[in-house]
């Protein structure tokens, strides 16, 4: 038996991420859930695909035991030549058939291609979820602290 893929939206309209509790293909929209903490706070409502991005649950936890998902931004320790330690941040995208971490991307005006540095997800496992792109874009300022 398979399991059903989990998702969770960003909604540019109110700038929120939400819960998607349903997605109907046919109508084109999702039924949402918006939880701020509270039971008071939580509402839930359908909103089309158009205003929404959409980003899938990788299957795996961070080191903390939070759900990782696409667009969301990880940090993990890295070392250099020297054996010392430094944090490097990336964000969770799907290429090549897997999810990666990419940690440094550049646009080559000339050529029109994008060059990135990513790591396979599956392998960070010391990799904890620090943000989102939508929520939190200045956490990609610098990638290495």
């Amino acid at each position: 038996m398979s399991k059903m893929p989990k998702f969770r939206a960003w909604d540019k309209k109110y700038k929120m991420l939400m819960r998607v509790n349903q997605i109907d293909f046919l109508k084109g929209t999702a039924w949402l859930e918006a939880d701020q903490g509270d039971h008071e706070t939580r509402h839930t409502l359908t909103r089309c695909f158009d205003d929404l991005i959409f980003m899938q649950y990788t299957g795996l936890k961070d080191k903390n035991g939070v759900a990782i998902f696409e667009w969301d931004i990880v940090q993990s320790t890295w070392y250099d030549v020297d054996n010392n330690p430094y944090k490097k941040k990336g964000e969770i995208t799907y290429v090549g058939a897997q999810y990666v971490i990419v940690y440094d991307s550049q646009f080559d005006v000339e050529t029109g291609e994008i060059t990135y540095d990513a790591h396979n997800l599956t392998y960070a496992e010391d990799a904890e979820v620090i943000g989102n792109i939508y929520e939190n874009p200045e956490l990609l300022s610098s990638g290495i602290e």
